[in-house]
């Protein structure tokens, strides 16, 4: 193991990092402390830890205050003396700065219960104590592929009085790059485009992937796992340039938004990703339907082959007077 960044023992410890590779582990437990700083050292991130969930919060309000160092990613705890990991999460929707970094828990506990109230409060990655390293190392670098996208995919975002007067929307796309920025865009068609984007990105993102290039589930592990899943994305998408492109449209209804994402493909067995209970917390990928299902859209739909897909938010009240 090599040497960490700070004893994990007493306070907040770490050294300068460049932006997104600072990660803040949160344990009450000084041995876990000092075994993932070892472990993330290792891996070449700049690590502090915080010993209570107060003194994580007290490091992050520095960080919003312009005092401190920013986060890629955020190690936490569940069960803390004191403030518990998911108290901690509920503040940081209170913290602009902290808001969207992903949060991964680490717990002993794996019951299913706690594991969709973590995912569904947020939780990018619920990993069970004692924390594999090879595990460790394939989330973080997951969370922060998260992060890079969602900031990437909020630079499209703007307040424009058009998109509000717009009734509805056609586009078409054929490659990833292609696909961010449209997401982006879209997302400001949406009521609270900062909630919708992630669900957004997640289906037209996908619908590349699968439709347009053909990689599927166990082949896009393979390629992550080798650092080469965006390479290969790009090789097959010029591959077949001047094929059928991916097809997005937008409308505004009476009482909703709903968006409609069709690829060319031959699609896919969606079932297998839309229940919650048939989808593994623990996989590093596969979870962008799922997460788009419970936070980012009121209701998503995919027609039986599986190759278009219809999300939509209300924005009619329920409340008939």
């Amino acid at each position: 193991m090599g040497g960490a960044s700070g004893s994990g023992a007493g306070g907040l410890t770490g050294r300068a990092a460049g932006a997104g590779k600072r990660i803040l582990v949160v344990d009450d437990d000084e041995l876990t402390r000092f075994y993932l700083e070892g472990l993330l050292a290792d891996l070449g991130y700049d690590v502090d830890c915080a010993r209570s969930g107060e003194e994580a919060l007290a490091a992050l309000a520095r960080f919003e205050a312009g005092q401190g160092q920013g986060y890629g990613v955020i190690l936490l705890d569940r069960v803390m003396t004191g403030m518990s990991g998911m108290e901690v999460l509920a503040r940081l929707a209170f913290l602009p700065g902290a808001r969207h970094v992903p949060v991964i828990m680490v717990t002993g506990s794996n019951a299913p219960e706690e594991v969709r109230e973590a995912i569904e409060a947020g939780v990018f990655y619920y990993l069970p104590k004692p924390v594999e390293a090879g595990l460790l190392a394939s989330v973080v670098g997951a969370a922060l592929r998260q992060a890079g996208q969602r900031a990437r995919l909020t630079a499209g975002t703007e307040d424009d009085t058009g998109f509000r007067l717009a009734t509805a929307a056609k586009f078409a796309y054929s490659s990833l790059a292609e696909a961010e920025k449209l997401a982006g865009f879209c997302a400001n068609f949406f009521p609270d485009p900062e909630r919708s984007i992630g669900g957004i990105a997640a289906l037209m993102v996908n619908a590349v992937e699968h439709g347009i290039c053909g990689i599927g589930f166990a082949l896009k592990g393979e390629l992550i796992r080798n650092g080469t899943l965006a390479e290969e994305i790009e090789r097959r998408c010029a591959a077949r340039a001047g094929g059928r492109p991916v097809e997005v449209t937008v409308v505004r209804r009476a009482a909703d938004v709903a968006l409609s994402v069709t690829d060319p493909g031959p699609g896919f067995d969606w079932r297998e990703f839309m229940e919650f209970e048939r989808v593994k917390p623990m996989m590093t990928h596969g979870r962008g339907i799922i997460e788009a299902k419970i936070s980012g859209f009121d209701k998503l739909v995919f027609n039986e082959a599986g190759n278009q897909a219809i999300a939509s938010v209300t924005t009619r009240s329920s409340i008939e007077w």
